[in-house]
Parts: structure tokens; C-alpha cells; sequence
């Protein structure tokens, strides 16, 4: 990935790997280190990172792909915490988010479950573009700036939904402002301190990330909880916020276009 968490010259390779002997219930997934490597297991899918000396790159990803196609994608989905894992270090933070876009600009609107993220990527006018409507990757480049990068709608691949589409986890938009939707009778805009915005980031980011919290340790789970708490602090230190209200018939996107100048 570029521009934050991972190394530029880093790459994702996603390839067969043999099952694990022990085959574990499909409902709970371990994190188990072996040598250089970590392999995460869920049922007979094996999912495992680790760095290859002399060669530019970060980890790869060992995906036993079966006939399951819902397994397929949980592990796919389980293999994230490895990238996860590597950019928190790097400042990221991951969000529970849609993001839009408007000529390259990137604007993250941010919520949980029925918040309205899909439907406000539906409503879009033609000048601007809908990457994702549920994940986010929020990435420092290391020189002041944040970069989103689109992850997938998990559940329309578990439901069939996606059929065959690829995402391109690796483009990104420099991140102009974050909002946290919500639902309203007419469209809304309030300004939040970056104490409000530190704790609300925080939380969509535990949205994503407590899905892996819960398959570590307690001393790895206090370090992962204080790396994403510093990192949420730090994003809503450097990109404005707000909470938007939208409504049903409204043009929301106004709002954001007037409020961030774009």
C-alpha cells in the first residue's frame, strides 16, 4: 500500500498455502506465531505473514482458498489485521466508513450500520465518485498529510452481492475532512473540536479493529487499544471534522463542498 502504513515499495501477494493440520471451529480464529512468521487460523483456512529477507517486502499473505466461498472471503477478511498491525504502527487508523470523492479530493463520511453511508454513495451527484461505502483505511505519509485507502463491503461478498469485482486497495485521495453522518429531517453541518472528533474517531476505529482485539492477549490488546486512541488523537489534530446531518431528499454534498471549499 502506499503513502502511509506500508512501505511504497511493499506487496500484498495473496497465494495457496497447505491447511493446518488441526483444524479449529470455524467461529473462532487464533493467531499463532511460527519462526518469522504469524498464521492466523480460521477452520481449515490458513492465513499467515512474515517478512522475505532481501526483497522489498513488508509481508505476504498465505490464503488457502477452498470450495467455500464464504470462507474464502473470511480469511481474506482475518488477513487484514496483518496490514492493520503494520500501520498502526505508521499512524493509521482504520474507520468504519464510506468515502467519496471529488476531483482526487477525499472526504471520509464516517458511521456505523444504518447510518446512511451507502445510501449517501448512492445519492451522489455525477461529479463526484463513490470508492467505498464500509471500510477505510486512514494512512499518515509521514509528512503531515493523511491518505484513505477503499477497502471492501465485506458483507456483499459474504451475500453474493460483488460477484467478481476486484477492489483496488492500493489508490488512495488525500483526505480533505471527516464527517460522521447522521440521520436528520434537512441537511446539517456542526463543527467538532478535536476532542469530540478524537473520541468519535476512536470508536468507529474499534468498530473495524475489535473483530482481531478479541483473538489477542490482554497485554497486546492494552497496546493495540493505546495505538489506536493515539492515532485517532493525532488524525483529529490534522483534519478538520464534523457531524453531518443528512436528509432523505437533501443535497449533502453542498454542505461538504461549502464547508471544505472543493
Amino acid at each position: 500500500m502506499r503513502k502511509g502504513g506500508i512501505h511504497p515499495a511493499s506487496t500484498l501477494y495473496f497465494y495457496h498455502h497447505r491447511p493446518p493440520e488441526e483444524k479449529i471451529s470455524v467461529l473462532h480464529a487464533s493467531i499463532i506465531p511460527e519462526n518469522n512468521h504469524s498464521f492466523i487460523q480460521l477452520g481449515d483456512i490458513s492465513c499467515g505473514v512474515g517478512s522475505t529477507i532481501g526483497e522489498e517486502i513488508d509481508f505476504a499473505i498465505h490464503v488457502k482458498v477452498g470450495d467455500d466461498a464464504v470462507d474464502s472471503y473470511l480469511a481474506m477478511w482475518y488477513a487484514l489485521f496483518f496490514i492493520y498491525q503494520k500501520s498502526l504502527s505508521k499512524k493509521a487508523v482504520p474507520l468504519h466508513a464510506a468515502l467519496i470523492a471529488k476531483e482526487g479530493r477525499g472526504v471520509v463520511l464516517i458511521g456505523a450500520g444504518g447510518a446512511g453511508k451507502s445510501t449517501c454513495c448512492a445519492r451522489l451527484p455525477l461529479e463526484w465518485q463513490a470508492i467505498c461505502d464500509d471500510e477505510v483505511l486512514v494512512v499518515h505519509d509521514g509528512e503531515g498529510k493523511y491518505y484513505a485507502h477503499p477497502f471492501p463491503t465485506w458483507s456483499n461478498f459474504l451475500f453474493n452481492k460483488e460477484g467478481t469485482r476486484r477492489w483496488d486497495i492500493q489508490q488512495s485521495f488525500l483526505i480533505k475532512g471527516l464527517f460522521f453522518i447522521t440521520q436528520e429531517e434537512k441537511d446539517t453541518i456542526l463543527p467538532l473540536n478535536k476532542t469530540e472528533s478524537a473520541v468519535m474517531l476512536n470508536h468507529s476505529a474499534h468498530q473495524v479493529y475489535d473483530k482481531y482485539l478479541r483473538s489477542m492477549g490482554v497485554i497486546q490488546n492494552k497496546i493495540f487499544n493505546g495505538m489506536l486512541l493515539n492515532n485517532a488523537i493525532q488524525l483529529a489534530g490534522k483534519i478538520p471534522s464534523f457531524v453531518l446531518g443528512v436528509s432523505l431528499k437533501g443535497r449533502f454534498w453542498e454542505k461538504i463542498g461549502e464547508m471544505l471549499n472543493i
